[in-house]
């Protein structure tokens, strides 16, 4: 489908636009859309904690009465018996792996 324009001066013929110049537009326009929501994404976020905070009470706050978790000592000596018991090779490959 295509619309005809008449452009302002009569001596130029109609100009035609096709609906498929629309569409490099209408991406162009929803990229630049997703920027800007992206942009403004902290502000968004803030704006959601304040809500949080408005609706309940120390929404958003750290527990003062939080407790250190206490480690499991039997756990921690299963992984130490465990990689003594891997090969050199088999520990570097783990200790490379663990970078990433």
């Amino acid at each position: 489908m295509t619309l005809k324009i008449n452009s302002a001066n009569p001596e130029q013929p109609n100009v035609s636009v096709k609906r498929s110049h629309y569409m490099p537009a209408f991406l162009i326009f929803l990229l630049l859309s997703f920027v800007v929501v992206l942009g403004l994404g902290d502000s968004i976020h803030s704006r959601l904690l304040n809500l949080g905070e408005n609706l309940w009470e120390g929404y958003y706050l750290l527990d003062p009465d939080a407790q250190e978790p206490s480690c499991n000592d039997k756990f921690t000596r299963h992984v130490s018996s465990r990689a003594q018991k891997l090969s050199p090779s088999k520990i570097s490959h783990y200790a490379y792996a663990r970078k990433f």
